[in-house]
């Protein structure tokens, strides 16, 4: 009676050994599905940055005469980036075109685009937008980066609340009718 209830819990933990050893395959097998795939890192991993801007529209970036770029969206880039613990000296800008946006963000050439980029129905069809940051002006992150979306949004709202936006705004955009305070944009969650 003793032997046969010996093999009996032999052959209970043989069978429990295997079935652990069945759920961790299982599980291991299904991480990608339910966290994603092994694409580019959110910005909210990364130690450095690139983002994308556009180096025209007055106030908002332009090139100073030592070839550094200057403006609202160089600022704001900043902002967001410390933010997210990235220091400046590990952050890169890159003079984009308008018609190069979404392709740099896809191939992975920038993490984000910070350059008066207007949301339209069209855009967040290719890219995930954050923000608005200025009106209309939405922060192109690349397509599915959740994660980034609602840790930049977050930093977006607590520059406005703090302050630090009106304040950037006034740097900037010193016409005699500006009005920092009624710029504050709706936000509108990640899309």
């Amino acid at each position: 009676m003793h032997a046969a209830r010996s093999n009996l819990t032999l052959v209970a933990t043989a069978v429990l050994t295997v079935l652990a050893i069945l759920f961790l395959v299982v599980a291991l097998a299904a991480a990608p599905l339910v966290h994603g795939d092994d694409g580019p890192p959110s910005v909210t991993d990364r130690d450095t940055l690139v983002i994308g801007v556009r180096d025209a529209p007055p106030g908002l970036a332009r090139r100073a005469g030592d070839g550094s770029l200057q403006g609202f969206d160089i600022d704001v880039s900043t902002y967001i980036a410390g933010r997210l613990g990235v220091t400046s000296g590990d952050l890169t800008f890159r003079a984009l075109a308008p018609d190069g946006w979404e392709t740099a963000l896809n191939r992975g050439t920038v993490d984000m685009v910070v350059a008066a980029y207007t949301i339209t129905p069209e855009r967040k069809a290719r890219v995930t937008f954050a923000g608005p940051y200025y009106e209309r002006y939405g922060i192109g992150l690349r397509k599915g980066d959740m994660d980034g979306c609602r840790a930049v949004n977050r930093i977006l709202t607590g520059m406005y609340e703090n302050g630090a936006a009106e304040t950037l705004l006034k740097q900037w955009f010193t016409a005699p009718d500006f009005d920092a305070a009624s710029l504050v944009p709706r936000f509108e969650g990640c899309r």
